[in-house]
């Protein structure tokens, strides 16, 4: 039984008791749930392991809602076992920092390693195999191979194949719904969402006017185009509504702040350079010393015991280590930081691919970055007062961040499908226009983009280096703000 802050009190069944009680879920205790945003908001210590067991509970309830109020639909209860386990262990391959190294480091380390892409569903098999867990839970609880291949879609999430033929192994077409409540690929309304936004929204101290209990009182299993999904009442639309704008709100306010996106570019340099020098992070059973690099190799079953061990404490490791960036580390906790020296004003990938002088919409982001960095470098040259200091292209940082629904430029609310209170046998897709005239043409998504300053408070150049980034990067960016409407 947990006491939590968020939903109260949480009992464990006795199955998800074996999987919490192994050392690879244990490990989510050592990772914040939202990297270095505590260094803005100092509230923002929570844990991957807290929101597990929240995504956990919700999912148990979630589930066992649908399938007390509707006589019409399948669900047993291996079904509901499968789906806690799943939410329980959806984020179980989460690298140190979060976000920043699943979203930042690893995209920029190995492009296109599948296997990495697939780490929480791989590091799910590896608890098994090495609890012997696979046995326990087939002969206590009767889960077989197939309903453990269902856990592992859950936990993946759905691929497309580019065929209309079923997806999927663990449960058949009748029970698509179930595929919706861990990970909601279809229009991202799932129990994940529910907790992390009321988690992180007590601890930031920001408000989330989204109230995910009346959601789950009003979701119905009904049949859309031969398919079951799960459809919400057509009055229940605005409460959505809320919850889409509280996701905006925190990665406008908490996620992407000026200062968390510089202290994850610095301590995204330290990790870079600690790949590239080869730096020993953890020591595995067999007394080996691994690289991150090492650590990453899921091809690799022994290395995967490297890639438990790799939390936010590898911080604490580089600080103590030879790395040639430790020196960033020493300014992360004396508060010298990059500096955010320019801030652009809300724009479209359009806007973005003009500033950049390339219409070419398959640019990849880095390399959209690099152009940056080097306009706002050549920007700079004979800037500098009397030519007492050079800037060089180094000392310039740029992160472009993004602000959406969680589905690009597409409203999520049209995927979803509602029943009315005269009909609720027959599910339909709402309009923007029958929930409000304010939404009709509005614009779902926007990017931002930042400019650094990465040289440290301690040169005697220091803010004189920051004016001429910021005003380079005005000129960069001048004259564009109509592309922006």
């Amino acid at each position: 039984m947990f006491n939590d802050p968020v939903h109260g009190h949480i009992e464990l069944n006795e199955a998800c008791q074996l999987i919490v009680d192994t050392k690879e879920f244990q490990r989510l205790r050592d990772i914040k749930q939202l990297g270095f945003v505590d260094f803005v908001f100092p509230g923002a210590t929570h844990t991957r392991f807290e929101h597990a067991l929240g995504s956990y509970h919700l999912a148990g309830i979630f589930v066992r809602r649908l399938r007390d109020y509707q006589n019409d639909i399948t669900i047993t209860d291996t079904d509901i076992l499968c789906v806690e386990i799943a939410a329980l262990c959806h984020d179980i391959g989460c690298g140190p920092f979060s976000a920043l190294f699943s979203k930042k480091f690893i995209p920029g380390l190995i492009e296109n390693n599948s296997k990495l892409r697939q780490r929480n569903k791989l590091m799910f098999e590896h608890m098994l195999k090495e609890n012997q867990l696979e046995d326990k839970l087939k002969e206590k609880f009767n889960i077989n191979p197939t309903d453990l291949i269902f856990i592992k879609e859950l936990i993946d999430g759905y691929k497309a194949t580019g065929s209309t033929m079923w997806p999927y192994e663990g449960r058949k077409e009748k029970q698509a719904f179930l595929f919706e409540i861990v990970q909601n690929l279809r229009n991202g309304i799932d129990v994940c969402k529910f907790d992390y936004m009321a988690r992180d929204s007590q601890n930031l101290g920001i408000s989330n006017n989204f109230d995910f209990r009346r959601y789950m009182e009003f979701a119905r299993v009904m049949e859309v185009d031969g398919e079951k999904q799960i459809c919400n009442k057509d009055k229940e639309v605005g409460n959505l509504y809320n919850m889409f704008f509280t996701r905006y709100n925190l990665h406008k306010f908490a996620y992407q702040h000026p200062v968390v996106c510089g202290i994850d570019e610095m301590v995204l340099d330290v990790l870079k350079a600690c790949n590239e020098e080869k730096q020993t992070l953890v020591r595995i059973n067999t007394g080996e010393e691994l690289t991150m690099a090492a650590c990453l190799d899921f091809e690799n079953q022994q290395n995967q015991s490297g890639y438990t061990r790799l939390t936010d404490g590898i911080l604490f490791s580089l600080r103590n280590s030879d790395c040639s960036k430790t020196e960033l580390i020493e300014r992360l906790y004396s508060r010298d930081l990059y500096k955010c020296v320019f801030e652009s004003r809300p724009m479209s990938k359009d806007c973005l691919n003009k500033i950049v002088e390339d219409q070419d919409q398959k640019l990849k982001e880095r390399e959209k970055v690099q152009k940056l960095r080097k306009c706002i470098h050549n920007k700079c040259q004979g800037r500098s007062a009397e030519e007492r200091f050079k800037i060089s292209e180094d000392l310039i940082r740029v992160v472009i961040t993004y602000l959406d629904f969680g589905m690009k430029d597409e409203n999520p609310i049209y995927r979803l499908r509602v029943y009315s209170k005269e009909n609720t046998n027959q599910a339909t897709k709402m309009e923007h226009y029958e929930t409000s005239r304010l939404l009709k043409g509005m614009i779902y998504n926007e990017l931002r983009v930042k400019v650094y300053a990465t040289c440290s408070k301690t040169d005697k150049c220091c803010e004189e280096m920051q004016d001429v980034i910021r005003e380079a990067s005005k000129e960069c960016f001048q004259n564009r703000t109509e592309l922006s409407k």
